[in-house]
């Protein structure tokens, strides 16, 4: 079984007119759910999770944290860089993403459901103090580390399949040996991280798997290299 989350926090978050990062993609993904027949399974406003704050600040620097909250309230619309527009809702949709992520993960850990979240803004390429590619809280590395904390959950496992490398989330756990992060993508391209020969460092030395593709990689190319190169 499955249980999808979302949240209307993540609506709020304003890229500006013609942006691709947009709400509407929010409204794409609650379809294919409705399509899928499982309307019934979302869980459309969970309740805040405690250890949000706290998880953040494991991820991020405190200081990051409280640049992006300052930010928004005072009405910049960049953050970082040209790649960031941010909104007065900014801060509270990445809170709340990862908010509604380690609900999510909770839940699949006590009812032994897969969980399946839309939420915007996305995370990958959230370093741990500086934002970039539209990702401002990098929520799967909170996901990670949150579980991390928990009884019984040794290590863990990150599949990235996004076209772009997810450069911080690899940053942030590469000196591990506990969270293994994998990555198809398209290479070279943005970021410019994610190459097959970035397998690691120190103690994480082989927890990290990189399996990066040409432009314009199909279906079937793209199914066959991937399992050519476990």
């Amino acid at each position: 079984m499955l249980n999808v989350y979302t949240h209307p926090i993540f609506y709020k978050h304003d890229t500006g007119e013609g942006h691709p990062e947009n709400a509407a993609r929010i409204d794409a993904a609650v379809e294919g759910v409705r399509r899928a027949g499982m309307s019934d399974h979302i869980v459309r406003e969970p309740e805040p999770h405690p250890d949000t704050q706290r998880i953040i600040a494991k991820v991020h620097s405190a200081d990051y944290e409280q640049e992006l909250e300052d930010a928004c309230r005072d009405g910049y619309r960049l953050f970082h860089s040209l790649d960031n527009p941010i909104s007065s809702d900014t801060f509270a949709a990445a809170r709340g993403a990862v908010s509604t992520t380690l609900r999510a993960a909770g839940e699949m850990m006590t009812s032994g459901r897969r969980a399946f979240v839309i939420a915007r803004p996305p995370g990958h390429h959230a370093e741990r103090v500086e934002a970039m590619g539209f990702c401002f809280f990098n929520t799967i590395a909170c996901a990670a580390t949150w579980l991390r904390e928990q009884k019984l959950i040794e290590r863990v496992f990150i599949f990235d399949f996004d076209v772009h490398h997810g450069n911080a989330t690899q940053h942030l756990f590469e000196e591990r040996d506990d969270v293994f992060y994998a990555s198809l993508h398209r290479y070279p391209f943005y970021p410019g991280t994610g190459a097959a020969n970035e397998t690691g460092v120190g103690a994480g030395r082989g927890f990290t798997k990189n399996i990066p593709f040409p432009g314009g990689t199909g279906d079937a190319q793209y199914l066959i290299s991937s399992r050519g190169r476990r």
